[in-house]
């Protein structure tokens, strides 16, 4: 009973870590793909929002949005690149 077990866990690991393998292109995020564009803003949802331009110290320019309506419980800050 215990091997019989322990055999069918085993196969269900390996067969879960081939599943895994296959599909980790899956799990890597990439960011310049064009199916990840911001498609929807605060304004959506009516919460009212500005565009806050943050320059790191490399010089790389990120472009967020600061949610400062009431509806917030706090200021969100949402990365939009």
């Amino acid at each position: 009973m215990i091997i019989k077990f322990v055999t069918s866990f085993a196969l269900f690991y390996i067969a879960a870590m081939i599943a895994i393998y296959f599909a980790q292109s899956l799990f890597i995020y990439l960011p310049d793909m064009p199916t990840r564009n911001l498609e929807a803003v605060p304004t959506d949802i009516n919460l009212q929002y500005d565009n806050v331009y943050l320059t790191t110290k490399d010089q790389i320019q990120n472009t967020c949005m600061v949610c400062s309506n009431k509806k917030c419980k706090k200021n969100n800050i949402v990365h939009a690149r």
